[in-house]
């Protein structure tokens, strides 16, 4: 998956999150709406009567977790992944980095990140080992991943005072500009 993230000028006051699944897409889009549909038939089972089977009404499942958050009725921060499973682990950890350690963007999308979607606790190769054997004493079963950057590859932009600060994940290309909102 892929993603990008982009606010037009905020003196409209407009932003927008976006997951695009890499080699899905549909190539179809709506005369004026500017987006594409996905296409992404290949995570449903082709046999029929299974849960995830092709079939009217149904819903592929998805981890995508475009966010928005508001502060005061206006727009505070907006985010977006790539990163499969783990694009929801890494979008709540920047916002927790953000919102409860007053982190700057930037600061909060290059910071480790764990994942506990599965019996394992996955970490990224930056968080000290002394703090997963500190996990392992304690029974928990962790899995360290050698690369540094690889769970959701977040991407942000947030709102303050002096304008525009972005965050732009190290481990995906990409880069945060900081700019002036004017009126």
């Amino acid at each position: 998956m892929g993603a990008e993230l982009a606010a037009t000028p905020y003196s409209h006051g407009n932003a927008v999150s976006m997951t695009h699944s890499l080699a899905m897409p549909s190539g179809v889009i709506t005369p004026g709406m500017g987006f594409l549909y996905n296409g992404c038939m290949g995570v449903f089972d082709p046999r029929p009567g299974r849960a995830g089977s092709i079939q009217p009404g149904k819903s592929r499942f998805t981890s995508s977790c475009l966010t928005m958050t508001f502060k005061d009725s206006a727009l505070d921060m907006v985010l977006g992944a790539p990163g499969g499973t783990q694009i929801a682990m890494g979008v709540l950890q920047v916002l927790l980095n953000v919102i409860d350690h007053g982190m700057e963007m930037q600061t909060a999308v290059a910071a480790p990140r764990f994942s506990s979607t599965s019996n394992s606790i996955d970490v990224c190769n930056r968080i000290p080992r002394y703090t997963t054997r500190e996990l392992e004493a304690e029974g928990y079963s962790v899995g360290r991943n050698p690369y540094n950057y690889t769970i959701g590859w977040v991407h942000g932009v947030q709102v303050q005072a002096d304008g525009l600060h972005g965050g732009a994940d190290p481990g995906r290309d990409g880069v945060a500009l900081r700019t002036a909102i004017s009126a």
